[in-house]
């Protein structure tokens, strides 16, 4: 029985193809805490995850289709997150990931947040106002958000290892984090029924919506300005280098506050790249 590596290269680059291009099935996975074995198992496009590690040869023929995808912008990710006003956990929800590749056109990160979520289904108690501040303050979404970006950073630099000893960078063009407006459950009259199914959830009003954005946003800023300097020249020091080009706040897919040049130290700490004037 012939080989994986008897068939051409043409028809083992449409098998590579059928993985990369493969439509991901949306599905939501919840956690109270984030952790780097979630973030690795919920990752989608395993088989060709398992196939960069079968042998150098097929390794490098991945890498360069993939190769060929950054270079028409397509390495693209995409992802849902959502936050609960009244839940002590946050949800996720991938809906692209085309490939592993050193350098990545954007990582797409959208952020919901439903409000004055019920308990379940049975309990129908309303969330208080001090536990949306609780999630929308410094140590709430936005701290649960970094921690995301920064663990699903490592785990992409893991696997791509794992595959390649000689791995020493991964680079993310830009991180987009855009916001987009709340929701809310519609209010329905008692219903005689047993059942109980999961309320209908709609956009809240327009001023609702801007004066959390604005919120969000606050925080958000108030955070990454938290993030110290790092010297370009130490860069050497850092084994592997994951760098990212540029970290953008968005409302309805427009930018609203962007910075350049953050490099991750350690498990979870990002800097922003400072340049001496004599190195520039």
């Amino acid at each position: 029985m012939a080989g994986f590596l008897d068939l051409s290269l043409e028809l083992r680059n449409q098998i590579y193809e059928y993985f990369l291009y493969e439509p991901l099935e949306p599905k939501s996975q919840g956690s109270i805490t984030i952790y780097a074995g979630f973030v690795r198992y919920h990752l989608p496009n395993r088989p060709i995850r398992h196939l960069l590690q079968v042998n150098r040869q097929i390794y490098s023929e991945i890498k360069d289709l993939s190769g060929h995808l950054h270079a028409a912008s397509q390495l693209v990710y995409e992802l849902d997150t959502t936050f609960y006003h009244g839940r002590p956990y946050f949800s996720l929800e991938w809906h692209r990931f085309p490939a592993l590749h050193p350098i990545i056109n954007a990582i797409n990160i959208n952020v919901d947040l439903r409000l004055r979520e019920p308990r379940d289904m049975i309990e129908s108690r309303i969330p208080s106002e001090q536990e949306l501040d609780q999630l929308l303050g410094p140590n709430g979404f936005a701290k649960q958000l970094f921690n995301y970006i920064s663990i699903l950073l490592r785990t992409l630099v893991h696997l791509q290892s794992q595959a390649d000893p000689a791995f020493r960078l991964l680079f993310a063009e830009a991180i987009n984090i855009n916001l987009r407006r709340p929701t809310a459950p519609c209010i329905r009259p008692p219903s005689n029924s047993i059942e109980r199914t999961e309320p209908e959830r709609r956009p809240i009003n327009i001023e609702e919506a801007t004066r959390l954005l604005t919120t969000m946003r606050e925080t958000l800023n108030a955070t990454v300005k938290t993030f110290k300097a790092y010297d370009s020249r130490e860069c050497d020091k850092l084994l592997p280098l994951i760098q990212i080009g540029a970290l953008r706040f968005m409302t309805g897919g427009v930018v609203l506050g962007e910075g350049c040049n953050l490099v991750l130290v350690g498990k979870s700490d990002f800097r922003w790249l400072v340049y001496p004037e004599n190195t520039r």
